[in-house]
């Protein structure tokens, strides 16, 4: 049997005590299974065991993690040669890698919810918005499932921007996003859909429910001050069936359309535009 210097000088053994030892007892407990369990079975089998992790533990009772790879004498049967390397520095790199891949996955989900998420509400954004909106039209086209689209603006907010300042109008959209979020349910996907607009999409809801749904966002909003009084909110919904064949585009004109048609009537108030036919909400 031969030890080389290296048992000595980097691992702490006495290189002419160590041939008389079996190798097992260089290693800790948990250790000495793996290699009873795993290693030595590889070797029987493949001849070979490459790159395993085990700790080795010194005379002086410190553990040092090492890097063994073994292989049986191609002549010998009963001989096995053992190339053990500490492996401070490679579980150092190991972990270094290890915490850069975090944060590396940190910074790529933050940029994946910037990407979709408005600074000022916290809501999903204009594109996030669309992008789902169309994946539920699709559905709705696939299974025969309802979706309404739905745009709301904030009656008279540039009054507030020109009275109160930019800040208080910054104020009143995240206290009605805040309100709006929690609000809505299962099914009901709230976004700022620019400036003091915000929009939903609403999936599976009869006309009535709707309406319903409308009557609720009118209340929220109303609970809102501007800050000298309540907000309140006009909303524009577009309808969309299986079978209608309406794009997303087309829907959120629509949307857009009862939106303007609110306004004009009066404020504080939800029409729906089903194709050509106009329907007062509430």
């Amino acid at each position: 049997m031969f030890a080389s210097h290296y048992v000595g000088t980097d691992l702490g053994f006495d290189a002419a005590q160590i041939i008389q030892t079996h190798i097992d007892d260089m290693f800790t407990r948990a250790s000495g299974l793996l290699i009873a369990e795993y290693l030595r079975p590889a070797l029987a089998q493949t001849r070979r065991c490459d790159e395993t992790v085990l700790t080795i533990l010194t005379p002086e009772r410190h553990r040092i993690p090492v890097v063994v790879n073994a292989r049986m004498h191609p002549r010998d049967e009963d001989c096995v040669c053992w190339t053990i390397l500490r492996a401070e520095k490679r579980h150092k790199l190991h972990d270094a890698l290890l915490r850069s891949h975090e944060l590396l996955e940190k910074r790529a989900n933050r940029l994946r919810k910037l990407a979709s998420t408005d600074e000022l509400t916290g809501l999903f954004n204009r594109r996030e918005f669309l992008k789902r909106a169309g994946e539920s039209l699709t559905f709705s086209a696939q299974n025969g499932t309802s979706v309404a689209l739905v745009i709301a603006d904030v009656d008279h907010f540039k009054r507030v921007n020109d009275t109160f300042g930019h800040d208080a109008g910054d104020d009143v959209l995240r206290e009605l996003a805040h309100r709006l979020r929690h609000a809505c349910r299962a099914g009901e996907l709230l976004a700022r859909y620019g400036g003091e607009e915000f929009s939903f999409c609403l999936e599976g809801l009869s006309l009535a429910a709707v309406r319903g749904f409308a009557q609720r966002m009118h209340q929220v909003a109303s609970e809102v001050r501007a800050p000298d009084k309540p907000i309140s909110i006009s909303m524009g919904i577009g309808l969309h069936f299986d079978g209608t064949g309406k794009t997303l585009t087309q829907t959120l004109k629509e949307a857009d359309d009862a939106l303007y048609a609110a306004k004009q009537a009066g404020r504080n108030r939800t029409f729906i535009l089903d194709g050509e036919k106009l329907i007062t909400g509430t």
